[in-house]
């Protein structure tokens, strides 16, 4: 149905998927790293059999910019940093890569306003994360790594 439209998705999940063994949030006590996670294994197949376990983990940072006269912020920069570890289940090989999304809020002058606004980007940024981290397992292998292949780390 969406495929007439011309829509085509980020990630498509089929028999030729990678199976992932699990996937669970670094800090357990944080809400964007749960957040993160779930929004991840929505994306994956989970599998009994799968080969790799899946270690996420999300931070954010803040800054404020063009301040007014009376030093108020006119923007915020929100940057969200996401890190996916990939853990091969019959040994210790992994695979690491790092990814950044950064979003603008402008300043408003409701506080609840702001505070709403902030929370939609940062369900936006976590969503954004999950697809372009479900890409990088996407590309895992479905065999044991190479030893020279194992430890690399990819930045993005």
């Amino acid at each position: 149905m969406l495929a007439a439209c011309g829509f085509t998705p980020v990630h498509r999940l089929n028999e030729n998927s990678v199976a992932v063994a699990s996937v669970k949030a670094e800090t357990s006590g944080q809400p964007l790293n749960q957040l993160l996670a779930r929004s991840l294994r929505e994306r994956l197949r989970l599998s009994e059999t799968g080969v790799w376990h899946i270690t996420v983990a999300v931070s954010q940072n803040s800054s404020d910019s063009q301040l007014d006269a009376s030093g108020h912020a006119q923007r915020t920069q929100l940057q969200f940093t996401g890190t996916v570890i990939a853990r091969h289940a019959g040994d210790s090989q992994q695979r690491n890569a790092r990814f950044t999304e950064t979003l603008s809020l402008a300043g408003s002058d409701s506080a609840a306003d702001e505070m709403q606004r902030e929370s939609e980007l940062t369900d936006l940024a976590v969503q954004q994360l999950a697809d372009r981290m479900a890409a990088f397992v996407a590309a895992l292998p479905r065999e044991k790594p190479s030893t020279q292949e194992g430890a690399q780390e990819a930045k993005q």
